[in-house]
């Protein structure tokens, strides 16, 4: 089976149509990734690369408490609850890698 990032109609002939798709909104808390501190892109980049919280924070040299806050930092601004779509957001702006 063939995945496609079309949207695709039969037309009968048993020939599949297709036509590209919109290109997508960009995320309103894209600009919002500009106000994270240089601290908390390293937080954010050790979370894409797969540090744990222990990890990072032994990284960096905080407490699990500080990383704590820095995560919470990081997921008010970007206005999510969730710290995969917080790494998903600084991917998409170039904020991490």
């Amino acid at each position: 089976m063939t995945v496609s990032a079309s949207a695709g109609r039969r037309d009968g002939s048993g020939v599949v149509k297709t036509a590209p798709l919109s290109p997508a909104t960009p995320d309103p808390h894209l600009r919002d990734i500009e106000s994270l501190s240089p601290r908390e892109c390293e937080v954010l980049q050790m979370l894409a690369d797969g540090h744990s919280t222990v990890e990072t924070a032994d990284f960096l040299g905080v407490t699990r408490s500080t990383l704590m806050t820095h995560r919470q930092n990081i997921l008010r601004k970007l206005g999510t609850s969730s710290m995969i779509r917080a790494v998903v957001l600084g991917l998409q702006s170039g904020v991490i890698e």
